[in-house]
């Protein structure tokens, strides 16, 4: 059985969806999962109150979990009570509207159901859409692997061998960033040295795209030769989230170190091959 501390530290490890709706439904599944964690009781302690921008949760562990996987603290003001701001009663108003979450039916009850439907989740994934970022000059064959763990999972992945012959290639690739909710970064030695790389993580970041980079063996942050035409502002920006990034890392060329980098990035979507 797993305590809190590792249970939000594999959650927190997801990249959250960028869609509204998928974030409800990961909020959904994650009270479920806690609950048969044993994390908490399916029977949350909340508390609307008469304000409609205000959420007061009164389930230690829920609060924790707030807190660090959806970074919603709660109102400095009204911290010994616990009451957090309208970014989280949104959340849990849209888990009532779609009845993931029982309200009780006395008005004067704390006691807010997980429904079964919170449950179900648990067995189904939401078709989350992912970039694969990558210089084929280098990283070919990993982003082919990397394409096919994806998919063989059920995760909608793109890589650009599959845009159309006539396509407006640059037009084309920021598109399918700007409707992707991730993006998987492969980084081999020269990769940013490739412009149009760098212009996708930029597009990306811009976006505000999760970025989960694999870093090959002989990735080397501190050799980088970037683009020339690349301004120093971008190095930085595209340096800062590469660097501090809790990046996959490869550490040797073999099919076992591979196959543990497929694994993890898998576990990152919350998938256990």
């Amino acid at each position: 059985m797993l305590n809190l501390e590792e249970y939000l530290e594999m959650v927190c490890a997801r990249p959250l969806p960028a869609n509204p709706m998928a974030q409800v439904r990961t909020l959904a599944r994650e009270l479920a999962e806690g609950a048969s964690h044993g994390q908490w009781s399916p029977k949350l302690r909340l508390y609307k109150g008469m304000r409609n921008d205000i959420l007061e949760i009164r389930t230690e562990n829920v609060r924790r979990y707030i807190s660090e996987r959806w970074q919603i603290s709660p109102i400095e003001k009204y911290r010994e009570q616990n009451v957090f701001p309208n970014q989280a009663r949104v959340l849990f108003e849209l888990l009532f509207a779609i009845n993931f979450l029982r309200e009780p039916a006395d008005n004067r009850s704390l006691i807010f159901e997980i429904e079964q439907r919170s449950f179900d989740l648990l067995e189904e994934r939401d078709p989350e859409t992912i970039f694969i970022s990558y210089r084929r000059s280098e990283s070919s064959a990993i982003a082919l692997l990397t394409l096919r763990y994806l998919k063989l999972h059920n995760l909608e992945a793109f890589l650009d061998l599959a845009i159309d012959p006539g396509e407006n290639w640059h037009a084309s690739l920021e598109e399918k960033i700007e409707f992707c909710d991730f993006m998987v970064l492969i980084l081999g030695k020269t990769t940013l040295s490739s412009m149009n790389v760098c212009k996708e993580i930029l597009w990306a970041l811009t976006k505000e795209k999760d970025v989960i980079p694999i870093r090959q063996p002989d990735f080397d942050f501190d050799c980088i030769e970037w683009p020339s035409d690349l301004p120093a502002v971008s190095r930085e920006e595209i340096s800062k989230k590469v660097n501090l990034t809790n990046a996959i890392r490869v550490i040797e060329e073999s099919a076992l170190e591979y196959h543990k980098a497929m694994t993890a990035l898998l576990n990152r979507f919350g998938i256990t091959p």
